[in-house]
């Protein structure tokens, strides 16, 4: 091993970084807890699952429409600033909530919970632009991951935790504590550094956003490589959901949870063995075995969806590792290879593509699950994953082993 390699084993990600990722986890929890618990209130309040899936709707579409304005925002401010404004913005809006739950208004919610979902998307462009500038390029792969361990530990526990407070404290206190974990999240982002804005010069919004296009879309690999993700969630994206549907089918509703749980803890430990990882981690290689994987995996948990709680189990296990493999990849790649001072609206376009590919998805496999039943959709859904994506994805990989070793190290 060289000096380099050994004086890289020996860095750490920082205090920085830290505060940072408390702050995320603690409003993680809030957040989760809160939307577990608050479509239930309304089934209780109205009797009618539509206007409850419409909840999910409504928190579903700021993602959509703000996260180009998202990465304006990060790349023209201080970032750190930006952080600490939207949660203590996001508290206050949750704490209208409250008074929303204790008059039973419906019409409110929904608007409220656009308006949080629009706060929430604004700063999920902040945060992963942020971490470059907190910790040292070497263990860039090893922050997102850990990030990641938190989604995962959320993922696993969070049915039992918005069960558990809505249960405990009702729900209101769900509200409470969502509020709370946001003023928290701004406080332990207080003793980060502040930072300069990435983008200095005296562009219009609108001008700085056709930038941010061309950053993402003028760059051979980061195009490319968004794209073999882009692909996997129009296919995959609706999987997750109707997976634990699958396996809940003939009232298996325990077995569901137990899928979902266990999808959780796959995406914990995949995460905290990349967390742990210090060698060299090529992004565009994990999303291009992620495509290759995607037919075997869905494959797996059709099969498995009405076996034994251990087979359901393994399903879910595998199903969650396997998300990971094409969900963290590309923000470590654009976080290494894009323009710092574009990096904000790279990351935002990139969501915006993801998501919207997800809509695709949800609403094919929607649409389809009536005609062929849920099974066989899924099925499709793996098969055509592995044979839209793969090529791009191998293709990313290659452009990626063209470039420096400093972007993929």
């Amino acid at each position: 091993m060289t000096a380099v390699a050994g004086a890289e084993v020996k860095e750490r990600l920082g205090r920085p970084f830290w505060w940072l990722w408390a702050g995320q986890s603690l409003s993680g929890l809030g957040g989760t807890a809160q939307s577990l618990a608050m479509p239930l209130w309304i089934l209780q309040v109205t009797g009618s699952a539509s206007l409850t899936g419409g909840a999910f709707v409504a928190g579903l579409l700021p993602r959509i429409v703000f996260s180009p304005w998202a990465g304006v925002l990060a790349d023209r401010f201080d970032r750190r600033g930006l952080s600490i404004v939207l949660n203590l913005l996001a508290g206050a809006v949750t704490l209208v909530l409250l008074l929303v739950v204790e008059l039973r208004n419906i019409p409110l919610y929904y608007v409220l919970t656009v308006l949080l979902g629009t706060v929430s998307t604004l700063n999920s462009a902040v945060l992963p632009s942020l971490t470059p500038a907190l910790v040292p390029a070497s263990r860039l792969a090893a922050a997102d991951a850990a990030q990641e361990v938190t989604n995962g530990a959320i993922l696993a526990l969070g049915p039992l935790l918005g069960a558990a407070v809505a249960v405990g404290l009702g729900f209101s206190g769900a509200v409470a504590a969502n509020a709370a974990s946001f003023v928290l999240a701004a406080l332990l982002t207080l003793p980060i550094p502040r930072q300069q804005p990435a983008a200095r010069g005296r562009s219009s919004p609108l001008a700085m956003l056709r930038d941010g296009v061309r950053a993402l879309t003028g760059d051979r690999l980061l195009r490319t490589a968004v794209l073999a993700e882009a692909s996997l969630f129009a296919c995959l994206g609706a999987v997750p959901q109707f997976a634990v549907v699958l396996v809940g089918t003939d009232g298996r509703t325990a077995q569901a949870g137990l899928f979902a749980s266990a999808m959780g803890v796959g995406w914990l430990t995949m995460s905290a063995s990349v967390a742990k990882r210090r060698g060299a981690l090529n992004p565009a290689v994990m999303v291009t075995v992620g495509a290759a994987l995607a037919a075997p995996v869905i494959g797996l948990v059709v099969l498995c969806a009405h076996a034994s709680p251990v087979w359901v189990f393994l399903a879910g296990f595998v199903a969650g590792a396997h998300n990971l493999l094409f969900a963290m990849p590309n923000t470590l790649l654009c976080q290494r290879h894009a323009d710092p001072a574009a990096l904000g609206r790279v990351l935002a376009f990139r969501r915006s593509f993801v998501v919207s590919a997800q809509c695709v998805s949800l609403a094919l496999v929607t649409f389809l699950t009536p005609i062929w039943g849920v099974g066989p959709v899924l099925a499709v859904a793996g098969v055509a994953a592995t044979v839209i994506a793969l090529p791009t994805a191998v293709f990313a990989t290659r452009l990626a082993r063209n470039l420096p070793k400093a972007v993929t190290a």
